[in-house]
């Protein structure tokens, strides 16, 4: 189950953007805070880590307790939940204002970071398809991610060659106990079949490379060994 959490002073864009990752992400847990303070405390007595934070890039002041407004809640993200990726909305359209916003963010990260964020973290405009790019963003990052480590765990992070495995195969990947490979590649395979659409170019030729993978014009993906 997919876990976000929402830090956002305008009720209509909250209530939004909560339905649209309902819809999204069925099952998914999708809380939502109006100010710096609320989401802070959802931070600290959140149950396990967010996949994702969407913040409203520099929530004023007087919305919160943190004095640096949103960039201080990514910070303390950061420190208690290293994997989830932060979305960062600004409310600006025009160039120098949100390229000034970027700017701010890239900052933010080379202080107290000393490199660029990772997993992920970005600036995203407020424009009208703004949840609609989010949602892609988030369906490509996160279903990109769940195959990824599949894959780790499977073939290696190098993705060593899935014609070597046929049947049952024991196999103690990365330092792992002994799985059902045959399990696994089943699981694999229909991820990646549900999944294809969403995934970005790097992860589609990975999975060429380990599987045979057939695409034919409105027809679901084909996946199998090579």
């Amino acid at each position: 189950m997919y876990r976000f959490l929402i830090v956002e002073d305008d009720r209509n864009a909250r209530e939004q953007v909560t339905k649209y990752l309902e819809d999204t992400f069925p099952g998914a847990l999708v809380l939502a805070a109006e100010t710096v303070a609320e989401g802070e405390e959802l931070i600290v007595k959140a149950e396990g880590p967010f996949d994702c934070v969407i913040l409203d890039f520099k929530l004023p002041k007087q919305k919160g307790f943190l004095p640096d407004g949103d960039l201080s809640l990514c910070q303390r993200v950061r420190e208690v939940m290293p994997t989830a990726i932060v979305a960062h909305v600004s409310a600006y359209l025009d160039d120098d204002a949100y390229l000034h916003d970027d700017q701010v963010l890239q900052e933010h990260y080379r202080t107290y970071h000393n490199k660029p964020a990772e997993p992920k973290a970005y600036l995203l405009p407020k424009n009208a398809k703004w949840v609609e790019t989010l949602g892609k963003d988030l369906r490509q990052y996160l279903y990109g991610r769940s195959i990824g480590k599949q894959l780790d765990d499977l073939f290696g992070p190098q993705g060593q060659d899935a014609s070597a495995w046929d049947g049952r195969v024991e196999w103690q990947s990365v330092g792992r106990p002994v799985r059902d490979t045959t399990y696994l590649l089943a699981r694999v395979s229909h991820d990646i079949i549900a999944r294809w659409e969403d995934l970005d170019e790097a992860l589609k030729r990975r999975i060429r490379r380990l599987f045979r993978v057939v695409e034919e014009p409105g027809k679901p993906v084909r996946v199998g060994l090579l």
